[in-house]
């Protein structure tokens, strides 16, 4: 059987397959053929080593009559509209009353506190800067145990720093967990 001859007894087994699909199986066939001649072999060969054009076209219409099909005009419901939380006006009233009267104060308070251990970190590295100058004016003992005392406040100031940064970032860490807590108070559980 040459190409011809096998094209046309596939094109008859697919029969019962739509249009698109038929043409799509006998282009992969098509295929097989120009890579077969390609490499030396006879169109009877070719044909041979594909098989039987009407079982390999029943294979196909099986497979795609076991394919269950979507219904033709299945309804599609439309998206739904994003709903934008409710707020609650009880419990914004209490958050308000809370905050003016517990929040503010409270984190009014622990920012000030922040801003002075700011202060007293820079205030130990002014007084190690002031002993490393005086150290430079005097002579003797007294020079080397300013250096010393100068050292120590240096390295003081250094953690003083280092707690500094952490404690401001736990602070703001807080702030905003309590700004996310009043929200969910607000909205009901809808915490952003």
């Amino acid at each position: 059987m040459n190409k011809h001859q096998f094209m046309n007894q596939l094109r008859q087994a697919l029969s019962p397959l739509d249009g698109p699909a038929v043409a799509e199986i006998l282009a992969d066939f098509e295929e097989h053929f120009a890579s077969g001649c390609s490499r030396g072999k006879s169109e009877e060969t070719i044909a041979a080593e594909l098989g039987d054009p009407l079982e390999i076209g029943r294979q196909y219409a099986e497979a795609a009559a076991a394919v269950p099909q979507a219904p033709a005009q299945m309804p599609v419901p439309p998206p739904a509209a994003p709903r934008s939380p409710r707020v609650r006006e009880g419990a914004l009233l209490g958050v308000i009353l809370l905050n003016l009267f517990i929040g503010i104060p409270l984190w009014l308070a622990l920012f000030a506190t922040l801003a002075g251990f700011w202060a007293g970190a820079g205030s130990i590295g002014a007084a190690a800067v002031v002993l490393f100058v005086l150290a430079v004016f005097q002579a003797g003992v007294i020079s080397l145990i300013l250096v010393l005392f100068a050292i120590a406040l240096t390295a003081l100031t250094i953690l003083a720093v280092i707690l500094m940064v952490f404690l401001t970032k736990w602070l703001f860490k807080g702030l905003i967990a309590w700004f996310r807590w009043n929200r969910s108070l607000v909205y009901g559980g809808a915490a952003a």
